[in-house]
């Protein structure tokens, strides 16, 4: 996948926290560290557990 995703403690939002060097998320130049993830493919990760987002991010 190429990221590593966290949840902020304050506000709940689901963050980037790293993009692997070479990965996905890296080649493609559109996702970065500190971007807030309000949905993936069309999904809504607002309530998700970091896990679950994981999958949809396979």
């Amino acid at each position: 996948q190429g990221a590593t995703i966290r949840r902020d403690e304050h506000t709940g939002a689901v963050i980037v926290a790293r993009i692997m060097r070479g990965g996905a998320a890296d080649r493609s130049g559109l996702v970065h560290v500190g971007d807030e993830l309000r949905e993936v493919n069309g999904v809504t990760v607002l309530h998700k557990r970091p896990e679950e987002i994981s999958q949809i991010l396979v």
